[in-house]
Parts: C-alpha cells; sequence; structure tokens
C-alpha cells in the first residue's frame, strides 16, 4: 500500500482508504497497546488531537460489513486441527 500513498494522486479512492484503514488500524493499536506502553500511547493519542486519555478510551465493535461466516468457519476448522496437533 505504501505506493498508493506515495504514487497515487491525492484525491484518489485507493489513496484515501488507505489512510483510513490506517487510522482505523493507529487507533486499534493504541488502545491494545496502552496498558504496555502507557506514557507512549497516552502521548500518541494527544498527538493525533484526541481528547481525554487512551486509556478511558474503549473498542469499538467492528463493522458487520466485515463479517465472513465461511472465513469464520475455515479458521475454526484449522484451530481444530491444531488442537489435534499439537
Amino acid at each position: 500500500r505504501k505506493d498508493v500513498l506515495y504514487c497515487d494522486d491525492v484525491t484518489s479512492v485507493a489513496r484515501r482508504a488507505t489512510r483510513q484503514f490506517m487510522s482505523v488500524l493507529l487507533e486499534f493499536l493504541m488502545r491494545a497497546l496502552a496498558p504496555v506502553l502507557c506514557f507512549t500511547t497516552d502521548e500518541a493519542w494527544e498527538s493525533l488531537g484526541r481528547e481525554g486519555s487512551v486509556h478511558m478510551a474503549t473498542f469499538e465493535s467492528p463493522d458487520e460489513a466485515w463479517r465472513d461466516d465461511a472465513l469464520a468457519l475455515r479458521f475454526e476448522t484449522m484451530r481444530a486441527q491444531r488442537r489435534v496437533m499439537t
């Protein structure tokens, strides 16, 4: 996706989608790493212009459009096979 960010036009849909995804991912990672990297994540949270502390932020529910039951079934099958092997 780096090529999309650097080479595509600023107004391109692919570039905007990539930036949006990276923003969502960054916020999720900051929430997940907050207990371990207390001060670092708090400073990053503030630098993004978010109000309050990252430690008070809640995890959002995933969008229903991302749900893929077929993929979930495949992973459940792999987990079951892994349990048998280990």
